[in-house]
Order: structure tokens, then sequence, then C-alpha cells
């Protein structure tokens, strides 16, 4: 047997996120706006093909986890 609803409610789900993941990083030269940028990346969705332009990041942490995909995450919205 599954998770039962518990009290006659189950909590609703996330819509699905589909993530472009790094294709190309480095540290940047330049100064960003916000000087708390200090990783540079490119990122690219594996489901539709979507790569971003260069994108500043906080640190590793935050390229590692990816952007959300353009395209994918358009279409979620109006199915």
């Amino acid at each position: 047997m599954g998770n039962p609803d518990l009290f006659g409610f189950k909590k609703p789900r996330a819509p699905r996120r589909f993530l472009a993941h790094m294709i190309d990083v480095g540290i940047g030269d330049c100064i960003p706006h916000d000087r708390n940028m200090a990783q540079i990346a490119q990122f690219k969705c594996h489901k539709c093909g979507w790569e971003s332009d260069w994108v500043w990041m906080k640190n590793v942490t935050s390229v590692k986890r990816g952007i959300p995909c353009e395209n994918c995450n358009q279409e979620n919205k109006n199915d």
C-alpha cells in the first residue's frame, strides 16, 4: 500500500521543472553588476537543446544546480 492520505488531504505536488545544466564554466575576470557573482557559466537543456548565453552565478553550487530551461518550462505552463 502506498502513502495513504492522512485525514483525507493530500498535499498537491509542485509542477515539474526542467533544468538546463552547465556545458562551460569559468571564473569571470570582468566585474559584474553585483560583486557577489564570481562564476560565469553557459547552460544547455538536454531535452530540447536550448542553450543559454553566459550567465553570472554566485558560486559553484548554484552552477552545478542548473537553471530552468526557458523552452521546456514554458510548455509546462501552457498545459
